[in-house]
């Protein structure tokens, strides 16, 4: 693991692998320990704009991992992730690719992001061994703890959806009951504005994963002052 995919590592607390219950202890706990909470999702097209935006990201605001967005069915572009990662890894940020063991080893990535399969979970973690993060996009009670039974490095629900097989129980308090139960950094997926930072912090997501749409270069400056403004201010 590259020293910026140990310093994702650094800002958690040396038992969250452990998928158990934790024991009594104030909401937030992680937050103590945490220097650096935003998880940036990069555009897989290249652009300049983009660039220019995640260079002063990581310049400006709190950032422990970028993810390349784009799966299987978008064509990817090895130079610009090879770029992603250059940037990152100068900033000792994490760099992550979306999906695939295979363009994680290509491009020398830290890891993968990567949705609830445990199949697949287990065939990724083989390939890029104990060390690779590989986190997890979950959309169930269920899918988070399968895949916190099997290692996943931080599950991730999406804060502008519910989920899909238990839609009873909307996103904020599936982050909530995860944080307050497990040990394993839950990460607020598609947080798009200062408000929907507020609520996922106020639930108890350790990591913000900021939408992509932040690098549209209309909106993303703004919008992520905004994010990191909320974040500063939990």
């Amino acid at each position: 693991m590259t020293a910026a995919g140990s310093a994702w590592f650094d800002t958690l607390n040396p038992s969250y692998r452990v998928p158990q219950r934790k024991p009594h202890r104030a909401k937030g706990h992680f937050t103590s320990v945490m220097h650096r909470r935003i998880y940036l999702q990069i555009p897989p097209a290249a652009s300049a704009a983009a660039e220019m935006l995640l260079t002063n990201a990581l310049e400006r605001y709190p950032v422990a991992s970028a993810l390349l967005t784009g799966g299987d069915d978008i064509p990817f572009d090895t130079d610009w992730a090879n770029n992603t990662r250059r940037i990152c890894h100068q900033h000792d940020v994490a760099f992550l690719v979306e999906i695939s063991p295979e363009r994680a080893i290509a491009t020398e990535a830290d890891g993968i992001h990567m949705g609830p399969d445990r199949q697949a979970y287990e065939q990724a973690r083989q390939v890029l061994g104990k060390n690779a993060i590989i986190g997890t996009h979950c959309c169930s009670r269920h899918d988070a703890m399968v895949l916190a039974e099997l290692g996943t490095d931080y599950v991730a629900f999406a804060t502008q959806m519910q989920s899909m097989t238990q839609p009873e129980d909307p996103v904020p308090d599936l982050i909530e009951w995860w944080s307050e139960t497990f040990e394993i950094p839950c990460v607020a997926w598609n947080v798009e504005s200062g408000e929907d930072a507020r609520r996922a912090l106020k639930s108890g997501a350790d990591f913000l994963g900021i939408t992509k749409k932040c690098f549209e270069a209309d909106v993303g400056a703004a919008a992520l002052s905004e994010i990191a403004a909320a974040l500063e201010s939990a």
